[in-house]
């Protein structure tokens, strides 16, 4: 009920609402809080748009509502804008890195952009009837990116996309020693997206057996040489039937070896979700193996 009473809570009109930004600077609480009653709506129409089966909006709402606070704070009046204009990428900002939407990754920002770019671009091909663009079409529409960059993105996204998350926060022995999958995984001078690219692709790729590596990445266009396998340097994804030439078996079962490549790769990143440490010995086929069959023993002592 106190939820829905402060969703009812009068709008400011502009000169009111610069006032109160002016006394919130200069300290004054009560006039931030009133700003902060004055916008909830807007938090609450954000945060239903990330509102999923699992997450609803007023679990996020808190978060929305420290990027409210943080837009107050930052608000300059000589903008001559609205503050609901100005928060609303604050509210985002805060929305999108909640701890309640953890099973989605984060991604640096310059990369989570291009991934909803290029959903919307997906999406607006499928409403002109191109239910399965090519990558090359894709960056077409995009503008300013490359068939391959799309094709690393797409197999990101059937991977590890919706199940790790790099930066959620990892509990150390003391309240100071908190550290995320980033801070560990063990390399050294690399940027941040560098390392990301890294552990999202070829970390993924470099577990699995040549064959299904092989098939992943020219089912998807993704330029990564697999030893054993011919390498053209072609950005265009194949077709079932050239895949199936290329590993030697009838093209029906390369849907099957694709399923099972992203399936295995699913189960890393869940692995890596609750046991985000890299030791180096870790049994990668038994951590990948289907957990519905009888385990094999020998994957316990496997060390790729």
């Amino acid at each position: 009920m106190i939820y829905e009473k402060l969703l009812k809570h009068d709008l400011l009109s502009a000169s009111e609402e610069r006032q109160l930004i002016r006394k919130s600077h200069n300290g004054c609480d009560q006039s931030r809080e009133r700003l902060i009653l004055s916008n909830i709506r807007l938090v609450n129409s954000i945060c239903s748009k990330y509102a999923t089966d699992a997450v609803n909006a007023k679990e996020l709402s808190g978060d929305g509502t420290e990027g409210l606070i943080k837009a107050i704070d930052r608000m300059d009046l000589s903008m001559g804008t609205r503050l609901s204009t100005y928060a609303t990428y604050w509210i985002h900002q805060a929305v999108r890195r909640s701890d309640f939407l953890e099973t989605t990754m984060r991604l640096p920002d310059n990369q989570a952009l291009f991934l909803r770019k290029m959903q919307k671009t997906i999406a607006k091909l499928s409403q002109q009837g191109n239910f399965e663009p090519s990558n090359e079409e894709i960056a077409h529409l995009m503008g300013d990116t490359t068939s391959q960059k799309v094709a690393e993105m797409r197999l990101l996204k059937a991977t590890v996309l919706d199940v790790l998350s790099f930066d959620t926060a990892i509990p150390g022995t003391n309240a100071d020693d908190d550290f995320s999958f980033a801070d560990i995984v063990g390399y050294e001078d690399r940027t941040y997206e560098d390392l990301i690219n890294e552990i999202d692709l070829d970390f993924f790729l470099s577990k699995l057996p040549p064959h299904e590596a092989f098939v992943l990445t020219r089912s998807y266009g993704v330029l990564r040489k697999i030893e054993g396998y011919p390498f053209s340097g072609s950005q265009r994804d194949m077709k079932d039937h050239e895949i199936a030439e290329a590993v030697g078996c009838l093209p029906y079962k390369v849907c099957r070896i694709r399923k099972r490549a992203l399936t295995k790769c699913q189960r890393i990143a869940e692995y890596l979700k609750s046991r985000p440490l890299i030791v180096g010995n870790e049994p990668w086929a038994y951590i990948m193996a289907d957990p519905t069959e009888e385990p094999q023993m020998e994957f316990l002592f496997d060390d790729d």
